[in-house]
């Protein structure tokens, strides 16, 4: 095995055992109103390192604004 080979190897490791560790630590916005932007008509989704906002159907707009109405038959 050549040096080079080797050293590619374990660079190869480091980076799968940074990524898995920043992993765990993620923290989920969604899981306090507080800690994202979201539209109170709109559903938030946790991703890796971030969140997403979308409105709720009925409702238009990026997420972050969401403007419309529910038709609520009675």
């Amino acid at each position: 095995m050549k040096t080079n080979e080797k050293e590619q190897r374990v660079t190869s490791c480091q980076i799968y055992l940074i990524k898995h560790y920043f992993l765990v630590l993620d923290i989920d916005e969604c899981a306090d109103e507080y800690e994202n932007d979201c539209d109170p008509n709109a559903v938030c989704t946790n991703t890796e390192g971030s969140y997403i906002c979308q409105c709720y159907r009925g409702f238009e707009g990026d997420g972050q604004n969401c403007i419309g109405q529910l038709n609520l038959m009675f």
